[in-house]
């Protein structure tokens, strides 16, 4: 259930600095903040690659 709340959020990937994660165009990618950009997947649409981010920040701050 948790996951489908993640995948259905319509917020922007990028809100602030503590987001790493983001879309470009249907790949997802995760930002060092040293100047290195890494590729975490492609998706089939950029929606789906904007969703993916979201999730991927959500859970990347609940951790930290």
């Amino acid at each position: 259930q948790m996951l489908n709340l993640i995948l259905n959020n319509k917020r922007a990937s990028r809100k602030d600095n503590m987001d790493n994660y983001f879309a470009e165009d249907n790949a997802v990618k995760f930002d060092h903040q040293n100047g290195k950009i890494e590729t975490i997947c492609f998706c089939v649409t950029k929606k789906m690659a904007k969703r993916i981010a979201a999730a991927l920040n959500l859970l990347d701050n609940q951790e930290g």
